[in-house]
């Protein structure tokens, strides 16, 4: 008996032993957490963020690949699937209503991408706001990219239908984006497509269960970029973005010049979306005239996407339209009395474009005779209307851009005729060239003051007037009178190097030495904040804001020099050789005659 109980014991022992030796299978957790991040560009906030449980998890019988999941549909949801409008879905033969396990399996089935799955979310979405049936779970804030469902309370392990909203900015460090209002953020938030999660789920080897699972934000903004073209050393009379320049955020053209404006956007994720709305707002200053003399929309506006020019025939028959009027609500300060364009693309079509695909419109404007001359300049700016809600039906909820400016500069010259001290004189001739002495002549017109000698350049309105007027009375020319203060101040110039010729000096007075005044250089100055400022001008390298032309009667040497001069000079010493002659033939006569007397 001793020796079978001294056995029993070892036995006993070595089970023990054994069992402490066998690993212990720890019970599967029984809550999880969802959370949510997004890109720099899409700021979160945790109130924006809701949760709906949608199936509760009743057992998990945990076997590798093979773990068993029971879930339960959380009552709030029946209602749903005994709609009408559901029926025949999610495994239910037509005209049923599918059961919660034919709704289980479906679901079970999907990815979470796939367009199935996005129209559920979405149905599921506007049914519970119309409904409030299934109770909203918070989220908590993490940081400004970052909400987290189940961060201190976990959540309960089961099927969730999320929903949330992010506030986009634009990078407003791209030079792009410099100019951009409100310091870049959207007006309105981007509502991400509803999400369907399940606690636990499978990871990528889909064998191992994950508890804390989350997703990126999904959830896209269009932004729109806008530039104006700068012709460089080109000229803006005769060139056009084709001969090359570069696209900024500013410019500088003469009055009458056409100004060339590009905007750049990009076709943005639409997915869930059944239309989609893409209009651009376009504000014009009172110095800028839109160039509408096309035919139809698509000769006043030019857009190209993906490449592909947009004439209503191509790209599944996509249209748009242009509009414009004076009356906006956007027309004020520097745009009171401008032009309001917008340009809208049909919703139906826009929503199937492909995401990514470059969108390019370009369309053109003169300056004209209201132009804002030196700082600030004549401005336009930009902002485009988008749709922001996927989770919506028909056309939509919609957020905006920040306005994005840029601005067209011109210039003006002064010149001031005079004699002796600061003595104005009226009635000199000028004409101004562009570039050298034989470059083209400036044409201008009376600006419309009144007043003598004040001018601004032509616009294409005078071309058009001037044509009507008999040969005597056009207004258009190239000379250009000092008036009664000796003043001629011309308007609407271009940046860059310009040649005056005094052409006629006032009666009784000489002209210019060479007739010229020489490399009168206007240059836009990179500090555009000095009010009244924006450019300064040069007279033969030297710092000026005037051209002072000095003149002297006909019977004095002109104090600024001329032909005369050097008429004057040529007699003096012709006069001084004939003198000089003269006293060595007179010395030498009277050095002759004393040799004879002697």
């Amino acid at each position: 008996m001793k020796r079978h109980s001294k056995l029993l014991s070892l036995v006993l022992s070595l089970a023990m032993l054994m069992a402490f030796a066998m690993p212990i299978m720890a019970a599967p957790p029984d809550d999880g957490s969802i959370t949510i991040t997004a890109p720099a560009s899409l700021g979160l906030a945790a109130g924006d963020f809701k949760a709906y449980q949608l199936f509760t998890v009743k057992t998990i019988s945990p076997n590798g690949a093979n773990t068993a999941i029971i879930y339960e549909l959380v009552p709030a949801v029946a209602p749903f699937l005994a709609q009408t409008s559901q029926q025949g879905k999610y495994g239910a033969a037509a005209g049923v209503a599918p059961t919660p396990a034919q709704f289980l399996t479906w679901l079970q089935g999907q990815t979470s991408d796939s367009a199935a799955m996005i129209a559920l979310a979405k149905e599921l979405t506007i049914w519970n706001e119309t409904a409030e049936a299934i109770t909203a779970i918070p989220a908590a804030q993490i940081d400004d990219n970052t909400v987290k469902f189940g961060n201190t309370t976990r959540l309960a392990l089961g099927y969730y239908l999320v929903t949330g909203a992010g506030q986009y900015t634009d990078d407003t460090d791209d030079p792009k984006h410099a100019n951009d209002s409100n310091g870049g953020v959207h007006d309105g938030k981007v509502f991400s497509r509803s999400m369907l999660f399940s606690i636990p789920r499978f990871n990528t080897t889909g064998n191992v269960l994950e508890y804390d699972v989350g997703c990126t934000l999904k959830a896209d903004a269009p932004q729109i970029d806008k530039q104006v073209w700068y012709h460089g050393d080109q000229d803006p009379n005769t060139k056009t973005p084709a001969d090359g320049g570069t696209w900024t955020n500013e410019t500088d053209v003469n009055i009458g010049n056409t100004v060339y404006f590009k905007l750049e956007s990009k076709v943005p994720d639409m997915t869930g979306y059944e239309t989609y709305q893409f209009i651009v707002h376009d504000y014009m200053s009172k110095g800028l005239t839109f160039d509408d003399s096309g035919a139809t929309a698509y000769d006043k506006v030019k857009v190209t996407i993906g490449g592909v020019t947009v004439n209503g025939t191509n790209l599944g028959g996509l249209t748009y339209t242009v509009t414009t009027n004076t009356s906006d609500a956007g027309l004020t300060g520097e745009y009171e009395d401008g032009t309001y364009i917008k340009i809208e693309f049909d919703r139906t079509k826009f929503v199937n474009l492909d995401k990514d695909d470059p969108i390019v419109i370009t369309y053109s404007a003169e300056l004209n005779e209201e132009a804002i001359i030196g700082n600030p300049g004549n401005p336009n700016k930009v902002k485009l209307q988008y749709s922001n809600n996927p989770n919506k039906t028909g056309t939509g909820t919609t957020a905006e851009t920040p306005e994005h400016e840029v601005r067209v500069h011109t210039f003006k010259l002064e010149i001031f005729k005079f004699t002796g001290s600061q003595v104005a004189l009226p009635g000199a001739q000028f004409e101004l060239r562009v570039g050298s002495k034989t470059g083209a002549k400036v044409s201008v017109v009376p600006d419309g003051s009144g007043v003598a000698g004040r001018y601004r350049l032509v616009t294409s309105e005078d071309v058009a007037a001037d044509a009507l007027l008999a040969p005597g009375s056009k207004k258009i020319t190239t000379t250009l009178v000092s008036g009664a203060d000796g003043k001629i101040i011309i308007k609407g110039l271009d940046a860059g190097t310009y040649f005056l010729e005094e052409t006629l000096p006032p009666p009784g007075y000489n002209g210019l030495v060479g007739g010229w005044v020489t490399n009168i250089v206007i240059a836009r100055n990179s500090d555009k904040t000095t009010p009244g400022g924006g450019y300064s001008m040069t007279i033969e390298g030297e710092p000026e804001n005037t051209v002072n032309v000095e003149n002297n009667t006909g019977g004095l040497l002109p104090g600024t020099g001329g032909i005369g001069t050097y008429i004057f000079y040529g007699i003096g010493i012709a006069m001084a050789i004939l003198l000089a002659a003269a006293f060595i033939i007179y010395r030498r006569r009277k050095t002759l005659g004393a040799l004879d007397a002697a």
